[in-house]
């Protein structure tokens, strides 16, 4: 890649793995981190964090880090190492690919990159269009309450999820959250869930070869008819339109 622009030199795919582990490393390279599915234990330098689905990490070229899998929740990752004299100390460790767009660019990446008939340009632009998604995305800060909100859902994104345990959550009355979750989100608290399990759907459905049945059940829409309602509620389409 010309400009000064990111040069991909690597990527590649974790399978779930309840025992996987990587001791203390550092890279030359910089490292960028999709978290597809599961749950992993990162130390980054000072820092400490549990990436789960929806989360993009990001390792500094020298920043010394540890990671392994959740042994109860297996984390299933893209990672891509690369080159790039705009990362410093200033990047955050960790975004949230809020409508999944990382997620479908990196599956896409990953399988142009792993493919037979592989094409550099193809894979370049791929990457740039997930940098730019990156930046995008860096520059949005969200209150400390939705991202506390969207964080909880994101680890339960499969169970069910009512506005109570939202409201412990938070640390609020009902009312008092509602009301205040609603002034800075612009949109109801439930509401939010719907969207978040809608977009966690897309990506699977976009990615994946899985089953409608099973996406519905792992986005914590119950089943085929509901997915396909709420779908149409908040996308205005039918899921397996996404796939014709």
């Amino acid at each position: 890649m010309k400009n000064n622009g990111p040069e991909l030199s690597a990527v590649g795919r974790l399978a779930p793995d309840p025992d996987w582990s990587m001791g203390p490393q550092v890279h030359a390279n910089h490292e960028m981190i999709v978290v597809l599915s599961g749950s992993m234990h990162l130390e980054l330098a000072e820092d400490r964090i549990v990436g789960g689905p929806g989360d993009v990490l990001l390792y500094r070229a020298g920043v010394r880090h540890v990671e392994r899998s959740d042994p109860g929740n297996p984390v299933e990752i893209i990672y891509m190492a690369f080159q790039w004299d705009r990362v410093d100390g200033d990047m955050p460790a960790r975004i949230r690919d809020i409508r999944g767009r990382i997620r479908e660019i990196a599956v896409w990446l990953h399988q142009e990159f792993t493919s037979g008939e592989r094409s550099d340009s193809t894979c370049g632009a791929f990457f740039n269009a997930l940098i730019a998604e990156w930046l995008r995305l860096k520059e949005h800060r969200e209150s400390p309450l939705v991202e506390t909100i969207r964080s909880y859902v994101w680890r339960n994104i499969s169970r069910r999820i009512d506005l109570e345990r939202l409201a412990r959550e938070a640390g609020l009355s009902k009312h008092h959250f509602v009301r205040t979750f609603r002034k800075l989100a612009g949109t109801t608290p439930m509401d939010y869930v719907r969207k978040m399990r809608v977009h966690y759907a897309r990506g699977l459905i976009m990615t994946t070869g899985l089953p409608l049945k099973i996406i519905a059940r792992l986005a914590g829409l119950g089943d085929e008819y509901r997915l396909s309602r709420v779908f149409m509620r908040v996308l205005g389409k039918r899921p397996g339109s996404l796939r014709t």
